[in-house]
């Protein structure tokens, strides 16, 4: 059976192309095709540059942050140094040494 339909098709099966014709403005096509290809590069330039801003942006964040832990470190220092200098013994030790004394009780007087 197969033997009695070889002979109808024999090679490649011939393909018909055929091109459709463009309707309208052919310059104005090409307008839009450029105005479209010039809003494509002007996006890529916009996403590179956002990018370049970005990057810098943490660059500079992060030269921030290490500039606040070194703040915070010495705001550590200078609050234990507060705190020692505050302290009634340091402040005994310290007045002794600058030949001041405690003020007896009828020295005292509240307003």
């Amino acid at each position: 059976m197969i033997q009695d339909f070889s002979s109808v098709f024999v090679g490649k099966q011939a393909v018909r192309v055929r091109t459709m014709p463009v309707k309208g403005n052919a310059m104005a096509k090409k307008f839009i095709g450029a105005l479209l290809a010039g809003a494509l590069l002007v996006g890529i330039v916009a996403a590179l540059t956002f990018g370049l801003l970005i990057r810098s942006g943490m660059k500079e964040l992060a030269a921030q942050n290490i500039v606040k832990l070194e703040m915070m470190k010495e705001q550590q220092g200078l609050y234990t140094q507060r705190n020692d200098l505050l302290d009634q013994e340091t402040l005994s030790r310290t007045a002794g040494k600058l030949g001041l004394y405690v003020p007896e009780g009828r020295q005292l007087r509240r307003l």
